[in-house]
């Protein structure tokens, strides 16, 4: 190959490895939730509505909605709700874990409160510990231990959340309970750089070693 060639073709190797990596610099380092979906309990527990925060850990917080089952004014009251999503891993990544927390209240002097509820993560299902809420408990938060799914890497998952509160009143009350935040943490890892990519790397540096020899 004659000197003008091996430029032209150590010119057109720089071209595809610098369009490479701005490809994988550009891509959004965003999960994409789609077909949200909420099982419209009654009552309805959440908005299907969320934000994300930017991060290779990254996490979701779901919009929560009169989520409260309150035994002051009834005898008893339940809510119960369920919400569908697909998650998929931004390019250049999969997903290796789905981790759940939760956040909420209780309140009780006269009956009883419980919270409970379990997810569903690409087939595999996982119960969230219960919370409970005895006579004379008063007014107490809690923070679940966050229930975590392993994923065996894979770019696109199925999930569901399902949620459901109990309050049962004795006298005069009160007897409340309510979740107050709902959090999504997805695991990602980055897909490693094809064998393709970094003999390309090698065949740059060797020709600009070639270059810089003949230039002198």
């Amino acid at each position: 190959m004659t000197r003008q060639g091996i430029n032209r073709f150590r010119d057109l190797l720089l071209v595809l490895a610098l369009t490479f990596v701005c490809a994988t610099a550009n891509a959004s380092m965003h999960v994409e939730l789609s077909d949200v979906s909420d099982g419209n309990g009654l009552p309805t527990l959440f908005t299907g509505g969320y934000t994300q925060s930017p991060g290779q850990g990254e996490v979701i917080t779901l919009g929560l909605l009169n989520f409260m089952a309150d035994g002051s004014s009834a005898i008893s009251q339940f809510a119960v709700d369920t919400l569908f999503m697909t998650i998929t891993a931004p390019t250049g990544f999969v997903i290796n874990s789905i981790t759940y927390s939760e956040t909420g209240e209780g309140n009780v002097n006269d009956g009883f409160a419980a919270a409970t509820g379990s997810m569903v993560v690409d087939g595999m299902a996982k119960n969230f510990l219960t919370q409970l809420f005895l006579p004379g408990d008063g007014a107490n938060g809690w923070s679940i231990t966050p229930a975590t799914v392993a994923i065996a890497n894979k770019e696109s998952i199925d999930m569901s959340i399902s949620n459901s509160l109990l309050a049962f009143l004795f006298g005069a009350g009160p007897a409340t309970i309510q979740k107050n935040s709902a959090t999504i943490t997805v695991g990602l890892t980055a897909i490693p750089l094809p064998p393709a990519i970094w003999l390309m790397g090698a065949a740059v540096a060797a020709l600009v070693s070639v270059r810089r020899r003949d230039a002198s």
